[in-house]
């Protein structure tokens, strides 16, 4: 047996005390190895996904601007690729394209048409709701009207529309009417932003009435000018719609709206002549020269509609929309011949239809003047009457975010006394998220779509009844005049681009023959004047 000397217990000692510090390194080092493992499987990579998020995936649209047809920005977009559809068609959209048709009566070369290969063919319409689905409205706000809808042939499987062009103006023309004689619509009239009233028919222009020295147009941004005509059903008269600076100073405001019927009859060739003095209807003084309407149309009752605007300035300031007393921010309906019934109205050039809301001073407990139809309007730029069940379509420009379409059905009375909402209402949204009024006959858009590119200022136009665009009966086609698409909508069916426009133009208005075919007049955003061209919808031809 050996003996531990005190010199090898102290080695021993010494080497235990080694072997011991060395274990608890190499422990030490293996835990510290383990956690910059376990870290290092956490730690997102330089290039992962996750990364930050970039300026194309930020907010879609910015904030726009509510411009009507005299005060869009300098050129609409080149291209526009519409957003997503809250509420999209059950069917997919045509893949037929549309290409211009050439036309025999220019007379000049009209700009290139865009056809629909520059977009896709199954492209989805614009940001929209609609009132049918989730109407943000009060509980004592009313529901949208029940609609009849057309059932063959379906609208979604319709192919995309061309357009022929027909003749080039030198002022904007915003406005289009047909003889009720002339059931060829061999001859068109037209009105031209600056005054003038033109006959077009085999590709000969001439003019038929000149109000160029009294329309008076300071600003190209001004929604002033002649904007609206019509011929009276029996075709003795043409009624006009014309707003400018007052002149004679007659009403306390720098601005007027003048309702003038003009006596008129056909000469040889077809062509209505004025045959007589003009005489003032009525007359609509206007705080503000925007947000004026500027329609004017007969409904199947024969009575005279006419759409005015709230009287301008953005949020309605004067509070025109939800006071029927005033003229502004209404449809009016008057009977403009004095041998009618009804009590006498403004300077006895008219008469009220006993049957208007507030022909007796109240409707519903509120008072109104005796001319209005419906109230709650911000700027009603086009009515229509669908021609087979004249239901009333209203296209009403918004504020700045919701652009919204209105259908009053005949047979719930063609929206007598319907209040439209604003300015407590921008369609279906509170347009002042403060108040806390509830609207008991608020009556909601069909339809409505927010502003995004090329969206902010609907043009309405008209429920298609002709014959030479299948698949189109009973649809409404209207646009928007920042943009370059025509639309077509159909309740409870589909929402869908039909047309695209050419190039730097803008969709003033729409206009229909008595064959019920459409028509659409563009304003030239390439000219300081906004002088225009005409174009015929037609049905595009297929590539090849």
């Amino acid at each position: 047996m050996s003996v531990i000397t005190p010199r090898k217990k102290f080695v021993l000692t010494k080497i235990a005390k080694l072997a011991t510090a060395t274990l608890i390194v190499v422990i030490f080092l293996t835990a510290c190895g383990s956690s910059e493992a376990n870290q290092a499987d956490t730690t997102q990579p330089e290039n992962s996904t996750l990364s930050e998020p970039t300026a194309e995936t930020a907010s879609a649209y910015p904030e726009a601007t509510t411009p009507l047809p005299s005060e869009t920005p300098e050129a609409p977009p080149a291209t526009q690729l519409p957003p997503q559809a809250s509420v999209a068609p059950s069917t997919v959209a045509p893949s037929t394209v549309a290409q211009p048709t050439a036309s025999t009566a220019a007379t000049t070369t009209p700009p290139p048409t865009t056809t629909a290969t520059s977009s896709p063919a199954t492209s989805s319409p614009p940001t929209t709701t609609t009132a049918v689905t989730s109407p943000p409205a009060p509980p004592t706000t009313t529901s949208p009207p029940t609609t009849t809808t057309t059932t063959a042939p379906a609208f979604p499987r319709a192919p995309k529309l061309g357009l022929q062009p027909l003749y080039k103006f030198d002022s904007g023309p915003l406005s289009m009417a047909v003889h009720p004689a002339d059931t060829d619509s061999e001859v068109l009239y037209f009105a031209l932003r600056d005054g003038r009233v033109f006959s077009l028919k085999d590709g000969e222009s001439q003019i038929i009435i000149d109000m160029r020295q009294e329309i008076i147009i300071e600003n190209i941004f001004d929604e002033l000018g002649l904007t609206g005509i019509v011929f009276s059903p029996d075709g003795n008269f043409l009624f006009t719609n014309s707003v400018t600076i007052d002149a004679a100073d007659q009403h306390q405001y720098g601005w007027t709206g003048f309702i003038y019927e003009w006596p008129v009859a056909l000469n040889a060739e077809g062509i209505a002549e004025i045959s007589g003095e003009r005489r003032l209807v009525l007359a609509i003084p206007q705080p503000f020269p925007t947000h004026n309407g500027g329609d004017i149309a007969f409904g199947p009752d024969g009575m005279l509609y006419i759409p005015v605007g709230d009287g301008g300035s953005a949020g309605d300031p004067l509070e025109s929309g939800q006071n029927p007393q005033t003229l502004l921010g209404t449809i009016l309906r008057i009977n403009p011949n004095t041998d009618g019934e009804g009590q006498l109205g403004q300077g006895n050039a008219y008469r009220i239809p006993p049957d208007n809301p507030f022909a007796d001073g109240f409707h519903m407990g509120v008072a109104g003047a005796p001319e209005v139809w419906i109230y709650g309007a911000r700027n009603p730029w086009r009515i229509s009457f669908d021609s087979e069940t004249g239901d009333l379509w209203v296209s009403d420009v918004g504020q700045n975010i919701w652009e919204e379409i209105n259908l009053l059905p005949a047979d719930s009375g063609t929206g007598r006394g319907a209040n439209l909402g604003w300015n407590i209402y921008e369609g279906t949204n509170r347009y002042d998220g403060d108040n806390d009024i509830q609207l008991s006959n608020h009556t909601l858009p069909v339809w409505e779509y927010e502003h995004g590119p090329g969206l902010c200022s609907i043009t309405g136009g008209y429920v298609y009844r002709g014959t030479e665009l299948s698949g189109y009966d009973g649809v409404y086609i209207y646009a928007d005049y920042c943009g370059r698409e025509i639309y077509g909508f159909e309740p409870l069916i589909a929402h869908q681009q039909i047309a695209q426009l050419p190039a730097a133009s803008n969709p003033a208005s729409f206009g229909r023959d008595n064959s019920g075919e459409l028509y659409v007049m563009l304003l030239d955003r390439n000219q300081e004047d906004l002088d225009g061209w005409v174009y015929k919808l037609v049905t595009a031809t297929p590539e090849s």
